[in-house]
Protein backbone atom coordinates (compact mmCIF):
# COMPACT_ATOMS: atom_id res chain seq x y z
CA UNK A 1 0.00 0.00 0.00
CA UNK A 2 1.12 3.56 -0.79
CA UNK A 3 3.11 5.03 2.14
CA UNK A 4 1.67 8.48 1.46
CA UNK A 5 -1.83 7.07 1.84
CA UNK A 6 -0.89 5.43 5.16
CA UNK A 7 0.65 8.71 6.37
CA UNK A 8 -2.49 10.59 5.33
CA UNK A 9 -4.63 8.15 7.30
CA UNK A 10 -2.33 8.41 10.33
CA UNK A 11 -2.74 12.21 10.39
CA UNK A 12 -6.54 12.08 10.17
CA UNK A 13 -8.23 14.87 12.12
CA UNK A 14 -10.46 13.15 14.69
CA UNK A 15 -13.06 15.88 14.20
CA UNK A 16 -13.82 14.31 10.80
CA UNK A 17 -14.66 10.95 12.36
CA UNK A 18 -18.11 12.16 13.42
CA UNK A 19 -17.54 11.01 17.00
CA UNK A 20 -19.12 12.82 19.92
CA UNK A 21 -16.08 14.15 21.79
CA UNK A 22 -15.38 16.63 24.56
CA UNK A 23 -12.12 18.61 24.50
CA UNK A 24 -9.97 18.53 27.64
CA UNK A 25 -6.86 20.60 26.94
CA UNK A 26 -4.94 18.74 24.21
CA UNK A 27 -7.08 15.64 24.72
CA UNK A 28 -10.52 14.64 23.49
CA UNK A 29 -12.73 12.31 25.55
CA UNK A 30 -15.72 10.38 24.23
CA UNK A 31 -18.99 11.53 25.79
CA UNK A 32 -20.39 8.00 25.58
CA UNK A 33 -17.30 5.90 26.35
CA UNK A 34 -15.64 7.87 29.15
CA UNK A 35 -12.47 5.74 29.08
CA UNK A 36 -11.87 6.46 25.37
CA UNK A 37 -9.39 9.34 25.05
CA UNK A 38 -7.59 10.83 22.03
CA UNK A 39 -4.36 12.82 22.51
CA UNK A 40 -2.58 14.90 19.88
CA UNK A 41 1.15 14.22 19.76
CA UNK A 42 3.89 16.80 19.19
CA UNK A 43 4.23 15.39 15.64
CA UNK A 44 0.63 16.36 14.93
CA UNK A 45 -1.13 12.99 14.75
CA UNK A 46 -3.55 11.47 17.28
CA UNK A 47 -3.10 8.43 19.48
CA UNK A 48 -5.86 6.87 21.53
CA UNK A 49 -6.29 4.83 24.68
CA UNK A 50 -9.43 2.90 25.55
CA UNK A 51 -8.80 1.67 29.07
CA UNK A 52 -12.02 -0.31 29.54
CA UNK A 53 -11.13 -2.41 26.47
CA UNK A 54 -7.37 -2.41 27.05
CA UNK A 55 -6.74 -0.84 23.63
CA UNK A 56 -4.32 1.87 22.53
CA UNK A 57 -2.54 2.95 19.37
CA UNK A 58 -2.75 5.42 16.52
CA UNK A 59 -5.84 6.50 14.62
CA UNK A 60 -5.50 3.63 12.13
CA UNK A 61 -5.47 1.11 14.95
CA UNK A 62 -8.57 2.82 16.39
CA UNK A 63 -10.41 2.61 13.06
CA UNK A 64 -9.54 -1.10 12.79
CA UNK A 65 -11.12 -1.82 16.17
CA UNK A 66 -13.99 0.67 16.12
CA UNK A 67 -15.19 -0.05 12.57
CA UNK A 68 -14.11 -3.73 12.60
CA UNK A 69 -11.74 -3.35 9.62
CA UNK A 70 -8.38 -4.82 8.66
CA UNK A 71 -5.37 -2.50 8.22
CA UNK A 72 -5.94 -1.81 4.51
CA UNK A 73 -9.67 -1.29 5.07
CA UNK A 74 -9.00 1.17 7.92
CA UNK A 75 -6.56 3.22 5.80
CA UNK A 76 -8.99 3.30 2.87
CA UNK A 77 -11.83 4.23 5.21
CA UNK A 78 -9.92 7.14 6.76
CA UNK A 79 -8.67 8.51 3.43
CA UNK A 80 -11.77 7.90 1.34
CA UNK A 81 -13.35 10.96 -0.24
CA UNK A 82 -16.72 9.31 0.40
CA UNK A 83 -15.90 9.11 4.10
CA UNK A 84 -14.88 12.78 4.30
CA UNK A 85 -17.92 13.83 2.28
CA UNK A 86 -20.17 11.73 4.51
CA UNK A 87 -18.78 13.40 7.64
CA UNK A 88 -19.37 16.82 6.13
CA UNK A 89 -22.88 15.82 5.08
CA UNK A 90 -23.61 14.65 8.61
CA UNK A 91 -22.50 18.03 9.95
CA UNK A 92 -24.74 19.81 7.45
CA UNK A 93 -27.61 17.47 8.31
CA UNK A 94 -27.27 18.42 11.96
CA UNK A 95 -27.48 22.09 11.09
CA UNK A 96 -30.50 21.51 8.88
CA UNK A 97 -32.26 19.48 11.56
CA UNK A 98 -31.79 22.35 14.00
CA UNK A 99 -33.30 24.75 11.48
CA UNK A 100 -36.13 22.31 10.85
CA UNK A 101 -36.87 21.94 14.55
CA UNK A 102 -37.02 25.72 14.86
CA UNK A 103 -39.46 26.09 11.96
CA UNK A 104 -41.61 23.16 13.13
CA UNK A 105 -41.40 23.76 16.87
CA UNK A 106 -43.40 21.65 19.27
CA UNK A 107 -46.70 23.12 20.43
CA UNK A 108 -47.99 21.53 23.63
CA UNK A 109 -51.50 22.93 23.11
CA UNK A 110 -51.87 20.83 19.95
CA UNK A 111 -52.26 17.74 22.14
CA UNK A 112 -55.85 18.61 23.14
CA UNK A 113 -55.42 17.89 26.82
CA UNK A 114 -58.24 16.86 29.10
CA UNK A 115 -58.89 17.97 32.68
CA UNK A 116 -60.07 14.45 33.46
CA UNK A 117 -57.09 12.33 34.60
CA UNK A 118 -59.04 9.31 35.87
CA UNK A 119 -58.13 6.91 33.07
CA UNK A 120 -54.45 7.78 33.31
CA UNK A 121 -54.41 7.45 37.10
CA UNK A 122 -56.22 4.10 37.00
CA UNK A 123 -53.97 2.73 34.29
CA UNK A 124 -50.65 3.79 35.84
CA UNK A 125 -51.52 2.94 39.44
CA UNK A 126 -53.81 -0.09 39.13
CA UNK A 127 -52.63 -1.73 35.89
CA UNK A 128 -48.97 -0.77 35.88
CA UNK A 129 -48.64 -0.71 39.71
CA UNK A 130 -46.60 2.50 39.70
CA UNK A 131 -46.39 4.15 43.12
CA UNK A 132 -49.33 6.55 43.58
CA UNK A 133 -47.15 9.15 45.33
CA UNK A 134 -44.98 9.39 42.21
CA UNK A 135 -48.04 9.88 40.00
CA UNK A 136 -49.33 12.61 42.30
CA UNK A 137 -45.93 14.33 42.28
CA UNK A 138 -45.70 14.24 38.48
CA UNK A 139 -49.21 15.66 38.13
CA UNK A 140 -48.57 18.42 40.68
CA UNK A 141 -45.37 19.47 38.89
CA UNK A 142 -46.99 19.32 35.43
CA UNK A 143 -45.00 16.37 34.09
CA UNK A 144 -48.08 14.20 33.56
CA UNK A 145 -51.32 14.91 31.65
CA UNK A 146 -54.10 13.12 29.81
CA UNK A 147 -55.32 13.97 26.32
CA UNK A 148 -58.87 13.85 24.99
CA UNK A 149 -58.29 10.32 23.68
CA UNK A 150 -57.45 9.11 27.18
CA UNK A 151 -53.73 8.68 26.51
CA UNK A 152 -51.21 9.39 29.26
CA UNK A 153 -49.05 12.35 28.22
CA UNK A 154 -45.54 12.65 29.68
CA UNK A 155 -44.18 16.16 29.14
CA UNK A 156 -40.59 16.35 27.88
CA UNK A 157 -38.59 19.25 29.29
CA UNK A 158 -35.26 20.65 28.11
CA UNK A 159 -32.53 22.01 30.40
CA UNK A 160 -34.27 25.40 30.43
CA UNK A 161 -37.51 23.87 31.79
CA UNK A 162 -39.25 24.40 28.44
CA UNK A 163 -41.61 21.69 27.16
CA UNK A 164 -40.08 20.48 23.89
CA UNK A 165 -42.08 17.32 23.32
CA UNK A 166 -44.23 14.59 24.81
CA UNK A 167 -44.21 10.83 25.13
CA UNK A 168 -47.65 9.24 24.78
CA UNK A 169 -48.92 5.97 26.22
CA UNK A 170 -52.34 4.45 25.67
CA UNK A 171 -54.38 3.54 28.73
CA UNK A 172 -56.47 0.70 27.29
CA UNK A 173 -54.99 -2.58 28.55
CA UNK A 174 -56.24 -4.55 25.51
CA UNK A 175 -54.80 -2.06 22.98
CA UNK A 176 -51.18 -1.12 23.60
CA UNK A 177 -50.22 2.26 22.13
CA UNK A 178 -46.94 4.10 22.54
CA UNK A 179 -45.65 7.07 20.61
CA UNK A 180 -43.95 10.45 20.51
CA UNK A 181 -45.97 13.60 19.81
CA UNK A 182 -45.40 15.29 16.45
CA UNK A 183 -42.55 17.83 16.28
CA UNK A 184 -41.07 16.70 19.59
CA UNK A 185 -37.38 17.54 19.84
CA UNK A 186 -35.59 14.23 19.18
CA UNK A 187 -32.57 15.28 21.26
CA UNK A 188 -34.64 15.00 24.43
CA UNK A 189 -36.77 12.42 26.19
CA UNK A 190 -39.04 12.38 29.22
CA UNK A 191 -36.63 13.05 32.08
CA UNK A 192 -36.65 13.50 35.84
CA UNK A 193 -33.82 14.81 38.01
CA UNK A 194 -33.71 13.24 41.46
CA UNK A 195 -31.54 15.03 44.01
CA UNK A 196 -28.99 17.82 43.78
CA UNK A 197 -25.80 17.47 41.71
CA UNK A 198 -26.71 14.20 39.94
CA UNK A 199 -23.84 11.82 39.30
CA UNK A 200 -25.58 9.24 37.12
CA UNK A 201 -27.67 9.17 33.94
CA UNK A 202 -30.00 6.16 33.89
CA UNK A 203 -31.67 5.57 30.53
CA UNK A 204 -34.83 3.54 29.83
CA UNK A 205 -36.85 2.62 26.76
CA UNK A 206 -40.05 4.25 27.99
CA UNK A 207 -41.55 6.53 30.61
CA UNK A 208 -43.42 3.53 32.07
CA UNK A 209 -40.14 1.66 32.65
CA UNK A 210 -38.57 4.79 34.12
CA UNK A 211 -41.42 5.21 36.61
CA UNK A 212 -41.39 1.49 37.40
CA UNK A 213 -37.70 1.69 38.31
CA UNK A 214 -38.34 4.78 40.45
CA UNK A 215 -41.20 2.94 42.21
CA UNK A 216 -38.86 0.08 43.06
CA UNK A 217 -36.10 2.40 44.27
CA UNK A 218 -37.95 5.35 45.88
CA UNK A 219 -34.88 6.69 47.73
CA UNK A 220 -32.80 7.55 44.69
CA UNK A 221 -33.03 11.27 45.46
CA UNK A 222 -31.00 10.88 48.66
CA UNK A 223 -29.08 7.66 48.06
CA UNK A 224 -28.06 8.08 44.41
CA UNK A 225 -28.76 11.53 42.92
CA UNK A 226 -29.38 10.96 39.25
CA UNK A 227 -31.24 11.86 36.09
CA UNK A 228 -33.75 9.31 34.79
CA UNK A 229 -34.19 9.54 31.02
CA UNK A 230 -36.66 7.80 28.72
CA UNK A 231 -35.41 7.33 25.16
CA UNK A 232 -38.95 6.87 23.85
CA UNK A 233 -37.75 3.71 22.10
CA UNK A 234 -34.17 2.82 21.24
CA UNK A 235 -32.52 6.10 20.22
CA UNK A 236 -28.97 7.12 21.03
CA UNK A 237 -29.45 10.85 20.32
CA UNK A 238 -30.94 11.75 23.74
CA UNK A 239 -28.06 9.93 25.45
CA UNK A 240 -25.46 11.93 23.56
CA UNK A 241 -27.31 15.18 24.20
CA UNK A 242 -27.71 14.66 27.96
CA UNK A 243 -24.09 13.60 28.42
CA UNK A 244 -23.15 16.81 26.63
CA UNK A 245 -25.49 18.97 28.72
CA UNK A 246 -24.50 17.50 32.09
CA UNK A 247 -20.77 16.90 32.29
CA UNK A 248 -19.39 14.20 34.56
CA UNK A 249 -22.44 11.93 34.55
CA UNK A 250 -21.90 8.17 34.63
CA UNK A 251 -24.08 6.52 32.00
CA UNK A 252 -26.05 3.48 33.17
CA UNK A 253 -28.10 1.53 30.61
CA UNK A 254 -31.46 0.26 31.93
CA UNK A 255 -33.20 -0.81 28.73
CA UNK A 256 -35.07 -4.07 28.07
CA UNK A 257 -33.49 -7.51 27.90
CA UNK A 258 -34.74 -8.52 24.43
CA UNK A 259 -32.81 -8.88 21.17
CA UNK A 260 -33.67 -5.37 20.01
CA UNK A 261 -32.11 -3.91 23.15
CA UNK A 262 -29.02 -6.09 22.83
CA UNK A 263 -28.60 -5.06 19.19
CA UNK A 264 -28.93 -1.41 20.20
CA UNK A 265 -26.09 -1.90 22.69
CA UNK A 266 -23.93 -3.62 20.08
CA UNK A 267 -24.66 -1.24 17.19
CA UNK A 268 -23.85 1.81 19.29
CA UNK A 269 -20.76 0.17 20.83
CA UNK A 270 -22.05 0.49 24.39
CA UNK A 271 -20.85 -2.91 25.59
CA UNK A 272 -18.43 -1.38 28.09
CA UNK A 273 -21.09 0.87 29.65
CA UNK A 274 -22.60 -0.23 32.97
CA UNK A 275 -25.96 -1.96 32.49
CA UNK A 276 -28.71 -2.84 34.95
CA UNK A 277 -30.96 -5.76 34.00
CA UNK A 278 -34.59 -6.10 35.11
CA UNK A 279 -35.79 -9.55 36.11
CA UNK A 280 -38.09 -10.09 33.16
CA UNK A 281 -38.48 -8.36 29.81
CA UNK A 282 -38.58 -4.82 31.20
CA UNK A 283 -38.77 -2.83 34.43
CA UNK A 284 -42.55 -2.71 34.57
CA UNK A 285 -42.77 -6.48 34.27
CA UNK A 286 -40.21 -6.69 37.08
CA UNK A 287 -42.19 -4.22 39.21
CA UNK A 288 -45.48 -6.08 38.75
CA UNK A 289 -43.83 -9.42 39.50
CA UNK A 290 -42.19 -8.01 42.64
CA UNK A 291 -45.44 -6.46 43.90
CA UNK A 292 -47.38 -9.69 43.36
CA UNK A 293 -44.76 -11.73 45.16
CA UNK A 294 -44.88 -9.31 48.10
CA UNK A 295 -48.67 -9.58 48.28
CA UNK A 296 -48.50 -13.37 48.14
CA UNK A 297 -45.81 -13.32 50.83
CA UNK A 298 -47.92 -11.08 53.06
CA UNK A 299 -50.92 -13.40 52.69
CA UNK A 300 -48.83 -16.37 53.80
CA UNK A 301 -47.68 -14.71 57.02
Amino acid sequence: MNKELISKAKFTDINTLNLDLKQEGNRYRSKIHSSLIFTRTSEGFYIYSWNSRNLKGDIIHFAMNYYNLDFIGAVEHLTSDKFITRAKKNDNHTDQSKLSSQSNSFNFSDLNLSKDMRRTFAYLIKSRLIDSSIIQLLTKNKFLYQDQKGNAVFAIFDEGKNIVGAELNGTLTDKRFKGIASNSNSRYGFNIQLGENPKHLLVFESAIDLLSFWSMYPNLETQRPCILLSLGGLKVEPIINFLSLYSGLELIICIDTDNAANNFIKNNKLEDVKRLYPKGKDWNEYLISSRKKKIEGDLCK
